[in-house]
């Protein structure tokens, strides 16, 4: 599980409130506070902290900035970089079981080998080496390698560009790479549920939205206010309880109380709910917050 939320249009105070809810339930403390009840010893379950943010401006440059760390020790430094920006997202980790932890290199974003592909990454699809061997063999490098294992999560950039290669970065093709890693994903995951993700191109006009089930029942949830779109993590109860069968772990409690708190939050915020995202969607949304949809044909 992790956290990813984000704006089209300016409003970075409103988009890190709803990071700092999703940190507690399903991001870094959330992962602290499940590790120290799991007698995990405070130095390891605080290496487990990850938190990155990754922005396009209006010339079509993409930055992004990632820390071992909690979102209030980047929060000065990410408001004096990100003053004006088209597109902004954020991601607050919980590592998956056997992933690496205690750098930076491990927590998202992750780019791909020409830093022109920016991606982060909800989810999991644990059955990654042979493709990851593939992809090495092609001359693809890792950011996260460690002792033969990456995150899993850092194959996604790395297979769009594969997709990507020789070909005009258009929409159409754009949206058949991502269409092709939602589906290699669910082949590589271990229960077809291999979660969702957001793209940045350099370049490219769009924020990229991808959706596919996942174990703990997380899809993307857009609201919007005066011209402006703002998305997070949001769980779909029915699919989590689902997911107790393979991740007995996991409280459901917790996420219907997340899901209020960030219904409420919103609410006083001035948004109001525009849609959740259904699985095999993808969604491209401009800077001028017009959206299109496109679907993964099963």
């Amino acid at each position: 599980m992790c956290g990813i939320s984000g704006v089209i249009g300016e409003d970075l105070d409103c988009t890190l409130k709803i990071l700092k809810i999703l940190e507690e339930y399903v991001g870094s403390k959330g992962y602290y506070q499940y590790s120290i009840s799991h007698n995990i010893d405070e130095e390891t379950a605080r290496k487990g902290f990850g938190t990155g943010f990754m922005w396009m401006i209006e010339k079509g440059e993409t930055e992004y900035i990632k820390r071992n760390a909690l979102i209030e020790d980047l929060e000065v430094s990410i408001k004096e970089k990100c003053r004006y920006f088209i597109f902004f997202v954020g991601h607050t980790r919980w590592p998956s079981k056997g992933s690496p932890i205690g750098k930076a290199r491990f927590t998202h974003p992750f780019v791909d080998c020409n830093k022109n592909i920016f991606v982060v990454h909800n989810g999991g699809f644990a059955n990654y080496k042979e493709e990851y061997k593939k992809l090495k063999l092609k001359g693809h490098r890792f950011e996260s390698e460690h002792r033969d294992l990456v995150v899993d999560s850092e194959l996604i950039p790395h297979l769009i560009e594969e997709q990507l290669k020789d070909k005009e970065i258009n929409s159409r093709n754009v949206v058949a790479s991502v269409r092709y890693v939602l589906g290699k994903m669910v082949e590589l995951s271990v229960d077809g549920k291999p979660g969702n993700f957001i793209v940045l191109i350099r370049n490219f006009p769009y924020l990229i939205l991808a959706q596919e089930r996942m174990t703990s029942g997380s899809r993307f949830k857009i609201w919007k206010k005066n011209g402006k779109l703002l998305f997070s993590t949001y769980k779909d109860i029915k699919e989590a309880e689902d997911g107790l069968k393979t991740l007995p772990d996991l409280n459901i409690e917790k996420l219907v109380e997340m899901n209020k708190k960030l219904d409420e939050t919103m609410a006083k915020l001035g948004y109001m709910p525009l849609r959740i995202l259904k699985p095999g969607e993808i969604v491209l949304v401009s800077k001028n917050k017009e959206i299109k949809t496109y679907h993964v044909q099963r």
